[in-house]
């Protein structure tokens, strides 16, 4: 099993071997889906790493448990961004392990997948701490969560 590793933005990101299977989630988190002027954005949130994951060990319990880490609580509904695609046109929705399979089958060798969290907000206190206990000797600066607005939140159809 691998060992992951948790970064914030504009840490280091690692440099993976061309011989291992590694990847890495890029988890945008604590915002919620707008669409602006037929523009799907993810607003408000903000974004955190995991590194050397391995595409065989890698199950949607572990985003459960990745955003509980970060100061998220409660139901979340998880979608990744399909490579190339918008998030108007890319977004798929990960409810079970099959989903997960085929997101892992479409991430077609690259290093980097997106996920976007929607559900409860979590609390910059929160997620300080989560941050404090979890990545020692992390940067903490600019963290920022939005305020919260509910207008125009974009739901994805599936």
């Amino acid at each position: 099993m691998s060992i992951l590793r948790f970064r914030h933005f504009g840490d280091e990101a690692p440099r993976y071997g061309a011989k291992n299977n590694f990847f890495t989630l890029e988890v945008h988190h604590g915002g919620k889906l707008f669409d602006k002027s037929n523009n799907v954005v993810y607003e408000h949130g903000y974004v955190m790493f995991v590194d050397f994951v391995l595409p065989q060990h890698f199950t949607r319990g572990m985003l459960n448990k990745f955003c509980d880490a970060y100061g998220s609580r409660g139901e979340m509904t998880f979608y990744y961004k399909k490579w190339g695609l918008s998030l108007g046109k890319g977004l798929v929705r990960l409810k079970s392990e099959a989903d997960v399979r085929e997101m892992l089958r479409d991430r077609n060798g690259q290093r980097v997948v997106q996920i976007y969290v929607v559900g409860p907000q979590a609390s910059l206190s929160l997620a300080m701490e989560a941050f404090e206990e979890h990545d020692d000797g992390v940067n903490n600066e600019g963290i920022g969560l939005g305020s919260d607005n509910n207008g125009g939140c974009y739901v994805p159809t599936m």
